[in-house]
């Protein structure tokens, strides 16, 4: 915020234009979004969003019966935070469709979310008895943060440790297993799997370096020093 004030005044007090100053400082702050997080922000995507939840429930309209059409509504409906409205849309669909590993992962997310975790935990167990490697341990990892939001640390490590050994690549598992590692008192441990983090990012090609970098720098600066 102070950098982009200042920014800001030395614009102002070079150009004399207020305008243009407010337009830099808007397309500095997006720039560094972008490079920190390692995709630009598009500012119509949430339209393009609205859109396609406009024309999914518009096909359900036509065909309830369709589960491929709700599933990917209740899906959507996870991502954009309508957590209680995506679990009524998932629960239609995995109560017909029970070999749908996919609806039953974005229901046990909705679950988590809404502070259920046994039916949470219920469900994302049930999606990898249908798909072990169902989105390379991401649903397991989600039980995981459910733990950690909650500084359940030791809950939370076996399900990262779980999630690790399908998809050991993930940066933002080992930092958050090197995490739990600290918080249970095992700091070797800890310095090993951030150091992991450390070198796997280090290896990664540049956008996979572009996405990870805030959770690089989360594993540098936990890491235990001695």
């Amino acid at each position: 915020m102070s950098s982009s004030w200042l920014l800001y005044m030395l614009v102002v007090l070079l150009g004399g234009n207020p305008l243009l100053a407010l337009a830099l400082v808007v397309a500095s702050a997006w720039g560094g979004n972008a490079w920190w997080r390692g995709r630009a922000w598009r500012p119509w995507a949430p339209l393009e969003r609205w859109r396609k939840r406009r024309e999914l429930r518009a096909n359900l309209a036509v065909n309830p019966h369709d589960l491929t059409t709700r599933g990917e509504l209740g899906r959507m409906l996870v991502e954009r935070g309508q957590y209680a409205q995506a679990r009524d849309e998932l629960e239609q669909v995995c109560g017909r469709g029970k070999t749908l590993a996919l609806p039953a992962w974005n229901l046990g997310q909705a679950y988590l979310k809404l502070g259920d975790l046994g039916a949470g935990q219920r469900w994302i167990e049930h999606a990898l008895s249908l798909r072990k490697d169902l989105g390379y341990g991401q649903p397991v990892m989600d039980l995981g943060d459910y733990f950690f939001d909650r500084q359940r640390y030791a809950d939370a490590l076996p399900c990262y440790e779980r999630g690790l050994a399908v998809h050991g690549g993930s940066i933002e598992g080992r930092y958050k297993l090197g995490r739990c590692r600290l918080a249970t008192g095992d700091a070797s441990g800890a310095r090993a799997i951030f150091d992991e983090a450390i070198q796997a990012y280090d290896a990664s090609p540049a956008f996979k370096r572009a996405q990870d970098r805030a959770w690089r720098w989360r594993a540098w600066w936990w890491r235990p020093k001695s």
